[in-house]
């Protein structure tokens, strides 16, 4: 089992790792607002799947054949759950989880059958060297990009209620700060300090209406403890890459 798991980290990880760096970046940095997963339109989905091939072809080092492909299968994708999920159900946890299984089935099932892509690109003579920058990479924003669209669809069940005074975009970044400072509790090993975060957030709604209380404490807790885990795990499977060859 351990063989396997090291074969397998020298082979097809470092490929993984450059698709899901990809899809980060295109589908949750790049796009940002443009492209939100509340609401799709036919021009958003054509612009990301444009963004996706782009950031591909950059991440394998040119290999524009797999961006193809994999672009294209995206775009399938969106477009099916374009047509098929009522707009009610847009935004929701399971729809979110279900489109992101299937991407990311699809990066891993082109990480299989092309382990060798990243071998032929620009990157072929630094693939070892950047493997571990691209996974710290792809686990600091799977932690906090990806977490802000995780979070929302959590909370899609609760309706928000309505706060004139609210500045356009402020829970966006409190949320996106909150995630970045829990990920640097976990790297420098200050867990403790989490506590103190989401205690202040709490006594920030101190005041508010009962309701808007209990939604802001459900995102809180959800965001912090998103980004502890996959801070956690990015941490074990960087220190598995010390270990491999």
């Amino acid at each position: 089992m351990t063989a396997f798991l090291l074969d397998w980290v020298e082979t097809a990880l470092p490929m993984v790792a450059a698709l899901m760096l990809a899809h980060l970046i295109s589908g949750f940095v790049a796009r940002g607002a443009l492209v939100t997963h509340r609401t799709r339109k036919l021009w958003k989905v054509l612009l990301g799947t444009a963004l996706m091939g782009l950031a591909t072809s950059a991440a394998l080092g040119g290999v524009w054949q797999i961006a193809i492909v994999v672009a294209t299968a995206f775009l399938f994708i969106d477009c099916l759950f374009l047509l098929v999920v009522p707009r009610a159900h847009q935004g929701s946890l399971v729809e979110f989880l279900l489109h992101q299984v299937l991407q990311i089935s699809v990066l891993f099932a082109a990480a299989s059958l092309w382990p060798e892509a990243l071998s032929v690109g620009l990157w072929s003579d630094d693939v070892a060297e950047l493997r571990a920058l691209c996974v710290a990479l792809v686990g600091f924003l799977l932690a906090t990009a990806f977490g802000a669209p995780l979070v929302a669809s959590l909370l899609h069940r609760f309706p928000s209620l309505p706060a004139a005074d609210d500045l356009p975009g402020a829970g966006l970044t409190i949320g996106l700060l909150e995630r970045t400072l829990a990920v640097f509790f976990v790297v420098t090993g200050t867990l403790a300090a989490i506590g103190f975060l989401v205690a202040a957030k709490a006594l920030f709604h101190f005041g508010h209406p009962h309701k808007i209380g209990q939604r802001a404490l459900v995102g809180t807790l959800a965001s912090a403890g998103w980004a502890v885990l996959t801070a956690t795990a990015t941490l074990a499977v960087l220190e598995i890459l010390t270990t491999a060859p």
